[in-house]
């Protein structure tokens, strides 16, 4: 039997897609995050491979001029 893929949350979904409509490259904005956010670690984020800490979820949404928001 194949393990089970947990369903990721809305949060995590919708800062895959803000990074992918903001136009910046994950290089551009790991660079710019001024080494809090390894590159590499982005795009295994990006790819699905790989989940991100809250702290790094956050540096990556204040990159991006992005608050977020608690929803019901």
């Amino acid at each position: 039997m194949k393990p089970r893929k947990q369903k990721e949350p809305k949060f995590v979904q919708d800062l895959r897609r803000l990074v992918q409509e903001s136009g910046k490259s994950p290089y551009a904005i790991a660079r710019d995050t001024g080494g809090r956010v390894d590159r590499s670690q982005l795009y295994r984020f990006l790819s699905g491979q790989q989940g991100l800490s809250l702290e790094t979820l956050g540096v990556i949404a204040d990159q991006l001029g992005i608050r977020p928001t608690a929803t019901a």
